[in-house]
């Protein structure tokens, strides 16, 4: 009897070994598991083990400061780091909360294709500074991770007259070659009559085009152009002209020239510099 105890003692101690390993192999692999699902949660990577990187976010307003009940075009593009797909949230900070974090109310969604620009026309009837931002939300592991960009316009009950030039579209059509779409906008602060609206493009440029009512003068001797409206009567507020073109495109260039808006005895109701445009914004 005394042999049979301890044999069966030494049967227990066995078992109770096995029973101590499994359990602190149990422990590993549950370890092991919940610091995979750690990983996939925080999203740190691509799914590669290859960190996820910001989408390169252009945020524009044209103009940055307007007056009150006139539209400001915001623009939205993406520059060298650009997704191919996913979400863009155009977004308005409307508020605090209880712990004084910006309230950020959507104001438009834009599902994200190549080359893609993307625009909002935003008009207030109060004065004040408004700001917004564009939230890029990724499309699962496309490398890219969530990323913001934000910007302010300023409205004024004062009239602000003025003229702007903004690359408003781009399209690469082939190599170096962009189709670019121009838009010139002009504020006036009263009414004018007889107002000569004209700029040029550089040189070797081709496919011109302008919006209504424009006229396209070609200089044969170097290919530049001379664009033109005539307005009869030109109201208080704001109007836009687009001029629309193709250019090969090595680098960062102002690719029109600087453009004026005139009174028929040379008063100069507004001006601004040549539209700049960079293939890598």
């Amino acid at each position: 009897m005394k042999k049979m105890y301890i044999f069966t003692t030494a049967l227990l101690m066995l078992a109770g070994t096995f029973t101590s390993c499994t359990k602190e192999l149990d422990e590993v692999g549950m370890n092991a598991t919940s610091i995979d699902a750690a990983k996939k949660e925080v999203g740190a990577t691509n799914g590669s083990n290859t960190p996820r990187v910001e989408a390169d976010i252009n945020l524009s307003f044209s103009p940055t400061t307007q007056m009150i009940g006139n539209a400001v075009t915001i623009t939205i593009s993406f520059g060298t780091s650009a997704p191919k797909d996913g979400k863009l949230h155009l977004e308005q900070a409307t508020g605090v909360d209880s712990e004084g974090k910006t309230i950020w109310t959507k104001v438009n969604e834009y599902p994200v294709t190549a080359g893609g620009v993307y625009t909002h026309e935003f008009t207030s009837n109060v004065a004040g500074t408004f700001e917004f931002r564009a939230h890029y939300i990724p499309n699962g592991n496309n490398g890219f991770s969530n990323t913001f960009k934000s910007g302010t316009v300023t409205f004024t009950a004062d009239c602000v007259q003025g003229m702007t030039a903004t690359v408003v579209e781009k399209e690469l059509i082939g190599g170096n070659m962009y189709r670019l779409k121009v838009a010139f906008t002009l504020t006036t602060c009263e009414a004018y009559s007889n107002v000569h609206i004209q700029g040029g493009l550089t040189a070797k440029v081709s496919n011109v085009s302008v919006s209504e009512n424009g006229n396209v003068r070609k200089h044969t001797n170097n290919d530049n152009y001379t664009i033109f409206w005539d307005e009869t009567s030109l109201a208080k507020g704001t109007k836009t002209y687009y001029v629309t073109f193709e250019k090969e495109i090595k680098g960062a260039e102002t690719v029109t020239g600087n453009w004026s808006a005139k009174t028929p005895d040379g008063f100069m109701v507004a001006s601004t510099e040549g539209a700049y445009f960079d293939p890598a914004e």
